[in-house]
């Protein structure tokens, strides 16, 4: 009897334990800024979801890949809080020159995603805002994010839109608001290795 009374006791101890420590789920759609720490911020309605694939942009010797797969219960400043991400990378090729390539960084699972993948997204829009003025209806959901460039050290805002194109499934993008990130002393980084503007990119 005494041996399933401590089991007992042991089995509440343990399930309070795990139920206390659990972190908070909120809606990813409803994140703020700053989040709140030891939130979970989950993509309920799965609205990530749709972004995932590979997508190219060509025009002649240019090209933009840019790869994208979403990751759950991401976390962020060593479990500050923790989040639903989209996170991807991408490849560059002007004039059949290659820019730069960052497609490997989706073969490591990092813990820390949004330092370490170059792409990353989860700010979530519906209809015509911002740069969006054709919204299909005021339920069209897009994304807010950031791209990375690892060799100059800039990033810039990464707005994400599904759509079709000619028939086709596709992602129409625009990058902007850039800047880049030096210490004080250092000379001029060199421009972003990727392109500014709008483009669409057709899925794979």
């Amino acid at each position: 009897m005494k041996t399933i009374i401590t089991t007992l006791f042991l089995f509440a101890v343990t399930y309070g334990y795990n139920q206390n420590n659990l972190p908070e789920i909120k809606d990813l759609e409803h994140i703020t800024f700053p989040s709140e720490q030891g939130v979970y911020y989950k993509d309920n309605n799965n609205l990530l979801n749709p972004f995932e694939g590979t997508y190219l942009y060509s025009n002649g010797n240019t090209s933009f890949k840019i790869v994208l797969e979403k990751k759950e219960m991401t976390t962020y400043n060593s479990g500050y809080f923790y989040e639903d991400l989209l996170v991807g990378g991408y490849q560059y090729i002007e004039e059949g020159t290659e820019k730069i390539n960052t497609l490997n960084v989706l073969n490591t699972d990092h813990t820390n995603s949004t330092a370490n993948y170059k792409i990353h997204a989860n700010i979530i829009y519906r209809g015509n805002a911002l740069w969006i003025e054709d919204a299909t209806s005021s339920d069209e959901v897009w994304l807010d994010g950031t791209i990375k460039d690892p060799l100059s050290n800039s990033l810039h805002d990464l707005f994400l839109r599904k759509v079709t194109h000619n028939g086709q499934e596709a992602l129409k993008i625009l990058i902007m608001y850039g800047h880049t990130v030096r210490e004080e002393g250092d000379p001029p980084k060199p421009p972003a290795s990727y392109p500014n503007g709008e483009f669409i990119l057709i899925k794979q």
